[in-house]
């Protein structure tokens, strides 16, 4: 579960810099998630035509940076792809993101995350 809100400033083009650490602890594994201050994320890479019904800032943004900071980090954090985005939807359900919401998140990073995890 998120222990601490998102607290972002806008950065250059698409891009947010969290202001404040973001933490989640994942519970089950006892592992603790802490994206520091200064971390650069797009929030969610939701391809424009999809937009309207999933917008980038919304219930599972706090999610989606976590995601991105795991995909950046997951060499050093020894995570697979599929480990990132499970921990994505975990922290879109703590979060209480509505399910079908939830699920259309998850498919797309599962159906297309591959090229950015690799990039990383």
């Amino acid at each position: 579960m998120f222990s601490t809100d998102l607290i972002l400033k806008k950065g250059a083009g698409n891009k947010w810099i969290v202001t404040s650490p973001l933490i989640f602890v994942w519970e089950e594994e006892k592992r603790v998630f802490y994206v520091p201050e200064g971390f650069e994320t797009d929030l969610a890479s939701i391809p424009a035509p999809f937009r309207n019904v999933l917008p980038v800032n919304d219930s599972h943004v706090r999610a989606a940076v976590l995601h991105d900071f795991l995909f950046r980090e997951h060499r050093r954090l020894d995570m697979t792809r599929k480990e990132c985005d499970e921990m994505f939807l975990l922290a879109m359900t703590e979060d209480e993101v509505p399910l079908w919401k939830r699920y259309a998140l998850y498919a797309g990073v599962r159906v297309g995350g591959w090229i950015k995890f690799n990039e990383c």
